[in-house]
């Protein structure tokens, strides 16, 4: 919707993706393929940049939670 109002994307954002997490469960493992496809896809044809942004189990809520989540380390709560 925004290429066809004339406004490039900076970048897309892919939240809660389970394949950044390093799971070892064997049914979230499933899972993963499907999604790299997805990503893949964002970054042949839809963006020039991409964040991902693992699947965690409390969203990063306040300043030093998603400093966290950018420095690639959960803080977990707060």
């Amino acid at each position: 919707d925004l290429r066809r109002a004339k406004i490039e994307p900076f970048a897309w954002v892919i939240n809660s993706c389970m394949a950044a997490t390093g799971t070892h469960d064997p049914l979230l493992l499933e899972r993963i393929p499907g999604e790299l496809e997805q990503v893949a896809r964002v970054r042949k044809s839809l963006a020039q940049r991409v964040a991902i942004v693992p699947w965690m189990a409390e969203p990063p809520i306040g300043a030093a939670n998603l400093r966290a989540v950018v420095a690639g380390s959960p803080a977990g709560p707060s």
